[in-house]
């Protein structure tokens, strides 16, 4: 697993036992510039800020934050009930981190530090963004850019048939969804 890259010359590889290594690219090679303290459990996506300094860590306890200039885990339980794996993007305002999985999406900001819970959505609020009972969401992808945040992500119905669907909608701050498309997988 991999992180996107923000800035081409400077990328994370993460395996999923919790172990962080930090590599740069110079041209033709591939420089080892760090490795960090392992996360406890598991470590299922990765995202840095945009000014290069922190790696979001979607971990199987939760979301947490690696500092790189301080070689330091910020360790939090944010999404820590619902984890069995998950995706993590952090935001182009460089402040708040999206993280979500099977039944939750959780907005968190990163500031002076500390991480904090803005909101978050479980499954009773995927089933009212989108007016139909199911039988369990799954984030599959987020995108956090200009203030707005999308997600990808699959779900399973319960009263329209067994076949699971595909929505990608933009997510406010209300937890309504704006739908994009909406499909039969």
């Amino acid at each position: 697993m991999g992180s996107r890259l923000r800035n081409i010359e400077t990328f994370a590889i993460a395996v999923r036992t919790g172990e962080i290594f930090i590599y740069r690219y110079h041209g033709n090679s591939i420089e080892k510039v760090m490795e960090a303290e392992p996360v406890p459990g598991l470590l299922y996506d990765v995202s840095w800020s945009l000014d290069g300094k922190c790696l979001a860590l979607a971990t199987g306890y939760g979301l947490d934050v690696f500092d790189r200039g301080k070689r330091k885990v910020i360790e939090s339980n944010i999404g820590a009930s619902y984890l069995e794996s998950a995706v993590v993007d952090w935001c182009s305002d460089g402040v708040r981190i999206a993280i979500g999985g099977k039944n939750f999406l959780i907005l968190a900001e990163f500031r002076n530090g500390e991480l904090r819970e803005v909101w978050a959505m479980n499954k009773s609020d995927f089933e009212r963004a989108l007016g139909i009972e199911i039988a369990f969401w799954y984030t599959l992808s987020i995108v956090c850019t200009n203030g707005k945040l999308y997600a990808a992500g699959a779900f399973g119905r319960t009263q329209y048939g067994p076949r699971p669907m595909l929505i990608v909608a933009e997510v406010s701050k209300e937890k309504k969804f704006r739908i994009y498309t909406y499909r039969e997988i």
